[in-house]
């Protein structure tokens, strides 16, 4: 079951619907969707009646468009889908399902509803301007013996009968368990759910602070870096701050430079500013033109001046490069 946001968006490229379908195809076994909020049923352009979905729609995707119950005879299950029909309601998606809903298709079954948006009184202190706002007791009042929810990215239990699974692979840098699904098990009706959690993601989202005020802390920042296990499924955010010497911070940068070579993503906040030490300065400042561009650069970045100082400070960085016989070659 997928609870919602097969798709991003009724916009997606056409490529994206068919590679979507293929992948679906390959699970194999029966697949059960509701439109979420992000791919809902009644827009008139809605992805779902494209001609290229249906061309390429796998005869194992059971798209629950429309609030009908779905009888699985094999199993003696009711499927009671709540989808989405416009991006944004007040009304609880929910809100059609009682105790007798789809006992006239399917007797004696075990109830599993499906449904996405939020839950009263999660996330949002305001319940009144939350749309798509589900009351999870909807479980107890319709006898439901599971209900799957989609809408929180993350994996979180409300009650024993209700779960949102999250996305399978995380999509931000947030520690909200995402990258999971569940797999439920329930043997008769009113049975209690048996809830197995399930890590699937590939990608690895990593988010660091980092200070850097030696050649110490740049060389344990190196080392953790290398010691990431799979680098090409791997996004890092790094938010730095400090302030290294000339030649520290050269290897810092191109430490930087080869891990963004090398990662899925790499972005870098923050900033690290540039203190040579007395010896580089002994070297800059020794003679001629260099050395009277190194001294005026060493008063501005002396200054209080916050923004006049980090550019001084890139400025005798660049002048150390070129000294040293470096291009200026940097990466955008």
């Amino acid at each position: 079951m997928v609870a919602g946001d097969v798709f991003e968006e009724h916009t997606i490229g056409n490529d994206v619907v068919a590679e979507a379908c293929e992948r679906i195809r390959g699970v194999g076994i029966p697949v059960y969707a509701i439109p979420g909020n992000h791919d809902f049923a009644g827009a008139p352009e809605s992805v779902w009646a494209r001609p290229r979905f249906e061309a390429c729609r796998p005869e194992n995707l059971h798209v629950l468009s429309s609030r009908t119950p779905v009888a699985i005879e094999d199993h003696r299950t009711l499927l009671l889908p709540c989808p989405l029909e416009e991006r944004h309601t007040v009304r609880d998606p929910t809100d059609w399902l009682t105790d007798d809903t789809g006992r006239d298709v399917l007797e004696d079954a075990i109830r599993i509803g499906i449904a996405h948006g939020s839950v009263t009184g999660f996330e949002s202190d305001d319940d009144a301007t939350t749309p798509n706002l589900i009351d999870p007791s909807i479980a107890e009042r319709a006898r439901l013996d599971y209900l799957a929810l989609g809408d929180w990215h993350g994996l979180k239990k409300i009650s024993g009968r209700v779960w949102y699974s999250g996305t399978p692979e995380p999509d931000r840098f947030k520690d909200n368990r995402s990258g999971h699904v569940l797999i439920v098990e329930i043997d008769r009706p009113g049975g209690a759910p048996r809830i197995e959690e399930i890590e699937v993601a590939h990608a690895t989202w990593i988010e660091r602070s980092v200070g850097l005020w030696s050649d110490d802390d740049v060389a344990a920042l190196e080392r953790e870096l290398k010691g990431l296990e799979r680098p090409l499924s791997t996004l890092l955010k790094l938010e730095l701050e400090g302030s290294l010497g000339i030649a520290a911070h050269e290897r810092l940068r191109a430490m930087l430079d080869l891990q963004s070579d090398l990662l899925l993503h790499c972005r870098v906040t923050g900033d690290v500013g540039v203190v040579p030490s007395e010896s580089e300065l002994a070297e800059l400042c020794s003679s001629g033109l260099t050395g009277a561009v190194a001294r005026t650069l060493v008063a501005l970045a002396e200054r209080k001046n916050e923004a006049e100082a980090m550019i001084a400070g890139r400025a005798i960085q660049i002048l150390y490069r070129l000294t040293r016989g470096g291009g200026l070659e940097r990466k955008p």
